[in-house]
């Protein structure tokens, strides 16, 4: 028989209390039997604070001499989280410890992109303002809290540093695979350091259903397959998702002393750092009446949606024969939105659905959920092979796709405003391109099967440069 995992119990966590609805662009990939994660240690060193405008922004008066910064970014949760685990870790065996969890919204991740779209529209930041104010309200129910600031992270995060002398200070965040992320993370690691020469910012891997250090490739990815079938054929055969991890318990993450005022802060769409204003009225208006779900962000919300989907509604058992549909919420698991800003892991959803096969039904449904998520990990390892090359015209075939641009489809990329503007107002006059973008544009959400239909217009029939699609809705 088959090994399974132990499932963790999507217990109650903080109702969340706002509502609102996303922009769903992303897919979702991964499966699970059996692992369990060892958390190690981190080496802690005496750190001095000699930088006078981190020292005149800093707070002062904290009782500890450890502090260990949580920096969210896209695990947005406290269950099956390998940060906060090890927050938790550090803070159980180390004297004189507090743990501060962090989040910061960043004003490049909403700042228009080069081809001048912004790079996070209003669905999508108000259902990120959803899911950090409902981690803020679930860490305090455990008896910490987050603190909430707008800004650079390598600006804000030297703030709160401790820089008594023989202080030690270490911050903790998942680690990501593309350029912007890693530049931001390498200011980060340069500020940190610049406020004591033995902090130091530590990365951990905690997005996949598989983990980075168990796949069947080398550390850096530079012989995993490019094709999906291989890759997916060698980590079930050789590899196993790792166990969820249980949240932290009450009381297990102590909260700083010196720093209780600035977690006071809630911040609002209107404290939000959009591109335009047109952006930030999307936010404040809510979820659309016509939408197929009232997307609501944060770990609640998809705890909820996997109790029901997996649970109460049990449409798990039926997804492979539903799941090209274009109406209605339920026939398809609509996780994708709390995947990406990681409100409930990959491990935890296939944790929950190997518990159904075992207790009501397995079928060829139950397994394809778990292999969609399978996808969601090969793109994200295929980022880590190819780097930025994912982000050229030629993708990763570079000129092997016919000289200097691509000739297949509707032949060479080319420059038409004219199509450009009617494939993102709905205005094409084909039906059913036109249908899904209208509904994007009103919900922030559209089917995978109307994104597979509306890329293949613009790029194959209309021959516009895709990336103009990826980046411009």
């Amino acid at each position: 028989p088959r090994s399974r995992l132990v499932p963790v119990t999507l217990g109650p966590i903080v109702t969340p209390t706002v509502t609102g609805r996303i922009a769903l662009l992303h897919r979702s990939v991964y499966r699970s039997q059996r692992r369990t994660i060892a958390v190690s240690g981190v080496a802690f060193a005496n750190a001095t604070a000699d930088n006078p405008d981190n020292k005149k922004a800093r707070m002062t008066g904290s009782e500890s001499t450890t502090r260990v910064v949580v920096w969210f970014r896209n695990d947005l949760r406290l269950q099956d989280n390998y940060a906060v685990k090890q927050a938790e870790s550090i803070a159980t065996r180390t004297a004189a410890c507090d743990v501060l969890p962090l989040y910061v919204f960043d004003p490049r991740t909403f700042a228009p992109s080069s081809w001048g779209s912004p790079k996070c529209g209003g669905h999508r930041g108000r259902f990120q303002l959803e899911s950090v104010l409902n981690l803020k309200r679930n860490l305090r129910a455990i008896g910490s809290d987050l603190l909430v600031a707008v800004g650079k992270p390598e600006e804000v995060i030297p703030k709160y540093l401790l820089d008594a002398p023989g202080a030690k200070n270490v911050v903790l965040t998942q680690e990501e695979v593309c350029s912007e992320e890693l530049r931001v993370d390498a200011k980060v690691k340069s500020a940190v350091k610049s406020a004591g020469n033995l902090n130091r910012l530590d990365k951990i891997w905690g997005s996949t259903l598989y983990h980075k250090d168990d796949l069947p490739f080398r550390s850096d990815a530079s012989d995993l397959p490019d094709v999906f079938t291989p890759f997916r054929n060698k980590v079930e055969s050789k590899s196993e998702p790792r166990e969820p991890v249980p949240p932290p318990a009450k009381g297990a993450l102590p909260m700083p002393s010196d720093t209780l005022e600035a977690f006071a802060f809630e911040p609002t769409v209107a404290d939000l750092p959009f591109a335009n204003e047109d952006e930030r009225a999307i936010a404040a208006t809510g979820a659309h009446p016509d939408g197929v779900l009232p997307f609501e962000g944060g770990e609640s919300a998809a705890l909820a949606r996997v109790r029901y989907y997996v649970w109460e509604s049990e449409k798990i058992a039926t997804y492979f024969e539903t799941r090209n549909g274009m109406l209605g919420g339920d026939y398809s698991s609509k996780l994708a939105p709390w995947l990406a800003h990681g409100c409930v892991s990959p491990r935890q959803v296939v944790a929950e659905v190997r518990k159904f096969e075992s207790q009501r039904v397995e079928n060829k449904s139950t397994y394809w959920l778990i292999f969609e998520l399978i996808w969601r990990d090969f793109f994200k390892f295929f980022a880590l092979k190819h780097g930025n090359a994912i982000f050229f015209s030629e993708g990763t075939a570079g000129g092997k796709m016919g000289g200097s641009g691509y000739k297949g489809g509707a032949g060479p990329w080319r420059d038409d405003p004219a199509a450009l503007a009617a494939w993102k107002a709905g205005k094409t006059g084909y039906p059913l391109v036109d249908a899904n973008m209208r509904e994007l544009a009103a919900t922030g959400f559209m089917s995978n099967r109307g994104r597979q239909n509306v890329a293949s217009w613009l790029a194959l029939d209309a021959g516009g440069d895709w990336r103009l699609g990826a980046g411009g809705v």
